[in-house]
């Protein structure tokens, strides 16, 4: 998860998110919350990539993609999904 939500803005995790949370209760499997504060919804996807591209050329809003991608640092958040995928995959596949 990142950034923040709800009235209070607290950290958009299971522990805060009613949505997140209910999903989590509802999970019988392994889960694992990871949290980036300056990260928003799409910092987790090629978003982060490549939304500053288009903001050189387009001259976006600054809301826009603040509220998009939040604040984190590309590279960053590429190197933290990318750890946390591997790590999935090596403590599921190779114990």
């Amino acid at each position: 998860g990142g950034g923040l939500s709800g009235r209070d803005r607290l950290p958009h995790t299971h522990r805060y998110a009613p949505d997140w949370r209910s999903l989590w209760e509802k999970s019988t499997g392994w889960k694992l919350d990871v949290y980036m504060p300056e990260a928003e919804h799409f910092s987790f996807a090629d978003h982060q990539a490549i939304l500053p591209q288009l903001d050189a050329k387009l001259g976006l809003p600054e809301w826009l993609v603040k509220g998009m991608i939040g604040t984190i640092e590309p590279g960053a958040a590429t190197a933290a999904v990318r750890a946390y995928a591997a790590a999935f995959f090596d403590f599921h596949l190779r114990g």
